[in-house]
């Protein structure tokens, strides 16, 4: 399994890549001096010149010759990159993506097929798809983003670790998951006989089920770049359940994801949830609940001396930091001692 260290060398790789390529490519412009292949270069707001390349990328299908799928773009490309990269590497852009896509798609298939789920399994489906924060909530009592790692591996027919062993709600998801691979294989034959002949695709009736909703998902996304494309666009790049987007929007972001949203309804009879995606530092998140003070007190001037920066700041923090400050700043307490001689 691939460590986060491992995705994050990846992503910076990538990064790299595409600054050779168009340091490749600068040079290459300069030395042939053709106009038309020139940067053009326009004012910023600090009124230094900000230079604009332009690029396209490609993209294809996973499996070409029996389902259309998430589509991959082809050599380096803004897709290939992690987000902590492209926070630098294009923040000039907007990231807009479907919230929940894969238990929203999977419902409204179901429904428009017209099958009855056995059991409750279909309300276990419905309320992933529509209440899935309460369901994080009332049945694993974990923070969101937790919760939504936990669904969707259940989903995507990950066992259940010994924390969850012995959740209902997650048995149910388990139940609705293998219904659910049952479908799929039975709607898409030939995409299951396929993935049995991959040798790395070790769960072919799980990936059966990514390749049929997954279908769906690139269905709405070629609409919705559709409906994009009709503003004067300057980045537009794909991720698989989202966009990067930089362009003249003709209203603020939230009526654009709700017109978006309208179009693709229109386009494709599937009714999603577009919405911008905000990533920050943890230093923003900080900045974001804090107020500027000129003149912070500290109870205790031992705080003040080089190596207590951290508890010094955890004082602040606190509402009772009395009992905190005590235990920092007693000179006869042994782990302090050794603190103070490292």
């Amino acid at each position: 399994m691939t460590s986060l260290l491992d995705k994050f060398n990846m992503g910076e790789n990538s990064a790299q890549t595409i600054c050779r390529k168009i340091e490749a490519h600068e040079t290459a412009t300069i030395e042939g001096g053709s106009p038309a292949k020139r940067r053009r270069s326009s004012k910023s707001s600090s009124g230094q010149q900000a230079q604009l390349l332009k690029a396209s990328r490609t993209y294809h299908y996973t499996l070409t010759a029996s389902i259309r799928t998430r589509r991959h773009s082809d050599g380096a490309s803004a897709q290939s990159c992690s987000r902590r990269v492209l926070q630098t590497l294009l923040s000039h852009t907007i990231d807009l993506d479907i919230e929940n896509c894969m238990f929203t798609i999977c419902w409204q298939i179901v429904e428009k097929i017209g099958v009855v789920l056995p059991l409750n399994l279909g309300q276990v489906l419905k309320d992933c798809a529509q209440k899935r924060d309460i369901m994080i909530t009332n049945h694993l009592d974990v923070d969101r983003e937790t919760g939504k790692h936990v669904l969707t591996a259940v989903m995507n027919g990950g066992g259940l670790t010994s924390r969850w062993a012995d959740n209902p709600f997650l048995k149910q998801l388990q139940q609705l998951a293998r219904f659910m691979r049952w479908l799929s294989c039975s709607l898409l034959p030939d995409v299951y006989h396929h993935c049995r002949e991959i040798e790395h695709r070790k769960f072919p009736e799980a990936s059966t089920f990514f390749f049929m909703w997954s279908a769906v998902e690139d269905q709405i996304l070629a609409a919705w770049t559709d409906f994009v494309m009709e503003l004067q666009v300057t980045h537009l790049s794909l991720h698989w359940d989202g966009i990067r987007l930089q362009a003249d929007l003709p209203c603020d972001t939230e009526e654009f994801c709700n017109r978006c949203s309208d179009y693709i309804h229109m386009k494709t009879g599937f009714l999603v949830n577009i919405r911008e995606k905000k990533h920050f530092y943890f230093r923003d998140f900080i900045a974001a609940r804090c107020e500027s003070v000129e003149d912070a007190r500290v109870a205790d001037d031992t705080l003040l001396q080089n190596g207590n920066c951290i508890p010094c700041a955890l004082s602040h923090c606190l509402d009772e930091a009395g009992e905190f400050v005590t235990s920092v700043c007693d000179a006869t307490s042994a782990s302090n001692v050794s603190a103070l001689r490292r």
